[in-house]
């Protein structure tokens, strides 16, 4: 019964194809219909008409008839039969467009592409922040709006700029060591007129303002020159106007306290430094008296000054007032500082670094050990066991007592306490 029905539904299936090649319409190929056979099976003409274009091409038609096996049923041969259609259909489309390749690799490509405008995007932020950094390490200025009537340009060599009848050029030398020197260069119109100090050297005072007028318009340079231990930068200033920055370099110094021989094998206490180009030496004093006056000297191979007097000569006359002396002009050379008295009286000096601050401690140096006092009713010698225990200078009175006084004085020294220690 079942090998019955199959047949039917396949001469069915013939029937429609020969229908179709007779009539030759074409709309037929393309037309959705249904066919239900008795049993219920359903055949699509989609599929029809795919094989009526396959069959126009081999000119002729080829239909193979697949027989059922005794344990299979007619709707499970139809399904069997339709599956090859479907792979048909997913090669054709593969060969056709090779969409399904194709969409991997856009895929594939789509993903590279979001993963490469991530990265520039990622690199672009953290070159905004590291700009962003170095902008807040050094501020830039820009030039003044009246500057802009003309050209101006700063660069690593120097100002040029044109369009001008005059300019203002700034000098900042707080960076600028005492011993360090510069010069600043004008090249321009011959009818330009500048303050002519700027031909000669120029040290830390030298800061500030510089006017060059008579420009007419016409080109111009400025650039200074220093020695390699100067740092030379053009740049704006706060108000826009340009401004050439003159700075030492750092030097990286030693300091810390030693001690020296003297002539005579005595020992000093010394501040020794090296590696600056200035230092400021503290003294305390507190136990130096008014009457003492001590000197203070400079060991050095460098030309070093004191308030622009030769250290290594002394400088001589200091006294508990002195509290801070600064050394100049040592250019990074060794040194030694050291303190030594300064007429008859005897000090003591001991040299201390702390933090990178260099103290001296100076005092009096006490050598008297006796003391006398004579008027016309007495005459007294007092002997110190050691001579530190009161300064040279100290003041020896002597007062004498009624004999009311002396009674008691004496009572009091003979008395005794109920432990049997004197009471006075």
């Amino acid at each position: 019964m079942k090998k019955r029905n199959w047949i039917k539904t396949t001469i069915a299936m013939i029937t429609l194809i020969a229908t179709v090649l007779e009539t030759g319409f074409s709309t037929v190929s393309t037309m959705a219909a249904e066919i239900t056979t008795e049993d219920g099976i359903v055949v699509n003409t989609d599929a029809l008409g795919e094989a009526s274009e396959a069959e126009d091409a081999d000119d002729g038609l080829q239909i193979e008839v697949v027989p059922d096996d005794a344990s299979g049923e007619g709707s499970d041969a139809a399904a069997e039969t339709a599956e090859p259609e479907e792979d048909e259909e997913e090669e054709a489309v593969t060969e056709d467009g090779g969409s399904v390749e194709a969409s991997s690799e856009d895929a594939e490509a789509e993903d590279t592409e979001t993963e490469d405008t991530e990265t520039e995007e990622t690199e672009e932020t953290e070159d905004f922040q590291e700009s962003e950094e170095a902008a807040e390490e050094e501020e830039v200025y820009e030039e003044a709006p009246e500057l802009k009537n003309g050209t101006l340009n700063l660069s690593d060599t120097g100002i040029t700029g044109s369009g001008y009848k005059e300019i203002s050029v700034y000098v900042d030398t707080d960076k600028l060591a005492k011993k360090d020197t510069f010069r600043i260069e004008f090249s321009g119109p011959a009818t330009a007129s500048y303050n002519p100090v700027i031909n000669e050297d120029l040290d830390k005072t030298n800061g500030g303002r510089y006017d060059f007028e008579g420009l007419e318009g016409g080109e111009f340079t400025v650039r200074a020159s220093a020695s390699d231990n100067v740092i030379l930068s053009y740049k704006y200033n706060e108000d826009g106007y340009p401004m050439i920055d003159v700075e030492s370099k750092p030097s990286e110094g030693t300091l810390d306290a030693t001690t020296l021989k003297g002539a005579d094998d005595s020992e000093i206490s010394a501040i020794r430094g090296e590696g600056y180009d200035n230092v400021e030496i503290r003294f305390n004093t507190e136990g130096l008296s008014d009457k003492a006056k001590f000197a203070f000297f400079v060991e050095s191979e460098a030309d070093a000054t004191v308030d622009g007097k030769d250290a290594k000569e002394g400088i001589t006359g200091l006294s508990s007032d002195t509290k801070l002396l600064t050394i100049d002009n040592l250019e990074g050379e060794s040194f030694n500082a050291y303190v030594l008295a300064d007429g008859d009286k005897e000090i003591d000096a001991k040299a201390e670094v702390d933090g990178g601050e260099a103290t001296i401690n100076v005092k009096d140096v006490a050598v008297k050990r006796e003391y006398k006092y004579e008027d016309s009713k007495a005459k007294v010698t007092a002997t110190l066991e050691k001579a530190d225990a009161i300064p040279d200078d100290a003041y020896f009175c002597v007062t004498p007592l009624t004999e009311e006084e002396a009674e008691k004085y004496l009572e009091v020294l003979n008395s005794e306490r109920e432990d049997g220690t004197p009471e006075y």
